[in-house]
């Protein structure tokens, strides 16, 4: 587990500590001094496996008792999970976009078998971003997994690489709209040609349902799409300045293949059907001519 949640009844818990067994002893997770709260979200500083829990009260000015409604642990089983692609392998950071209505708060994340995780410091009602770590992430798909304990917001996760330092990650992620949006073409529905005019490395979204098979063509070059918005296709474009962009449905060069092959095979059986027509056409008449009276 990485945390707990207790809800107290009018009885409420001034002091208390909240503990784990680690097989030979009670081991505190944490210590909470002055409560006056009937509701609490505890996150560990650390994922802890146990079968036992333990809630120590030293003072009780309610009653002179402690009634807890409900306690409710949180698990790494019960995250929410997504997968994510990443286009090369490297070290990257993974950074999340949060705010907070209460202290203590905390978001987790899980990237494929290693925890992240971040706490507030202090009442955070605007959105900002939160460094959680590095990982070493190879090409491929990675499934990630979110949770948070209390009152956590959470508008954006970024995961991102490089070894330039002096980017704020503020800029980093900026999602303002571009001045004007991409102009482009559409030859074919399997076809078309973005024009772009880039100060910068920017991320081409093209607004149809994701499908591996459409590529970017930049100077003969091949660019593979990434999956955008858990939805479309997104190309990422290492180049500045004016330059067009082809976007190309492999699937297309298949069946364009296939018909030929078959237009040829349909070609070669109608030669063949035809040739035989004939030759059976000659031998029918060359019988009918040696069977005729001189």
């Amino acid at each position: 587990m990485y945390g707990v949640s207790i809800t107290f009844e009018y009885a409420y818990a001034k002091d208390y500590q909240v503990q784990t067994w680690n097989g030979t002893g009670w081991a505190d997770q944490i210590n909470i001094k002055n409560n006056s709260l009937l509701h609490r979200d505890h996150a560990f500083s650390n994922p802890v496996t146990t079968d036992r829990l333990r809630i120590l009260v030293t003072s009780a000015p309610a009653f002179d008792m402690v009634s807890i409604y409900e306690v409710e642990t949180y698990s790494l089983d019960s995250m929410t999970s997504a997968t994510i692609f990443v286009p090369k392998s490297g070290q990257y950071t993974i950074a999340a976009r949060l705010a907070s209505q209460n202290e203590p708060d905390s978001f987790f994340m899980k990237v494929d078998d290693e925890l992240f995780s971040t706490s507030n410091h202090g009442r955070q009602t605007e959105l900002s971003w939160h460094q959680l770590g590095t990982a070493f992430l190879d090409v491929g798909e990675h499934t990630i997994g979110i949770a948070a304990s209390g009152d956590m917001a959470l508008d954006k996760i970024g995961l991102y690489s490089g070894t330039n330092n002096t980017i704020a990650i503020e800029d980093l992620f900026n999602s303002a709209p571009p001045g004007s949006p991409v102009d482009y073409e559409k030859i074919n529905p399997c076809k078309y040609v973005a024009h772009m005019n880039c100060s910068k490395p920017t991320m081409l979204v093209f607004s149809d349902s994701y499908h591996p098979m459409w590529t970017a063509y930049l100077n003969d070059r091949e660019t593979a799409p990434i999956l955008t918005n858990m939805l479309v296709n997104g190309f990422f474009i290492n180049k500045t300045g004016s330059f067009d962009i082809t976007l190309y449905f492999l699937g297309q060069r298949y069946a364009d293949i296939s018909l030929v092959i078959s237009g040829g095979a349909t070609i070669a059986v109608t030669a063949v059907i035809s040739v035989r027509y004939i030759l059976v056409t000659r031998r029918r008449y060359a019988t009918i001519l040696s069977d005729s009276p001189s």
